[in-house]
């Protein structure tokens, strides 16, 4: 009897430290979208073309037809969300331009629903597609 409470202590343990590994060697988000060029493909497409996307640690730009884009992001939990924040001054008026996302990743994209007026309006939901 103890023999077989010591192996169910064991599989138990084992299927724990499997699962702590797991979540350990997985990479958060940021580090994902810093590892890869991607296309960001923006329902509210200006009719100039899709810009690519490149993230570093701080920042997101955003190229197109040589002309670059450069926004701070953010991102957090919000509400068993992950939310990204990406924050802009205006070249023009100097207002600080700021579009709230959910971030959620399906397969090797990752899905970004708008959630502020600004980025409903002008943006749209957004699909960030790997390179």
């Amino acid at each position: 009897m103890k023999k077989k409470i010591l192996i169910a202590v064991a599989v138990v343990l084992l299927i724990i430290a499997g699962g702590v590994g797991f979540k350990l060697t997985q990479k958060s988000t940021q580090e994902i979208l810093q590892s890869k060029t991607w296309t960001f493909n923006a329902d509210k497409n200006d009719g100039t073309g899709t810009p690519t996307a490149k993230f570093s640690e701080k920042s997101l730009t955003l190229s197109i037809i040589g002309l670059n884009d450069v926004y701070q992001y953010d991102l957090k939990k919000e509400n068993n969300k992950e939310k990204i924040t990406f924050t802009k001054k205006d070249d023009m008026t100097g207002d600080k331009e700021v579009r709230e996302f959910y971030i959620s990743k399906n397969n090797d994209e990752f899905k970004l629903q708008a959630i502020n007026n600004l980025a409903k309006e002008d943006t749209g939901n957004v699909s960030l597609i790997p390179k």
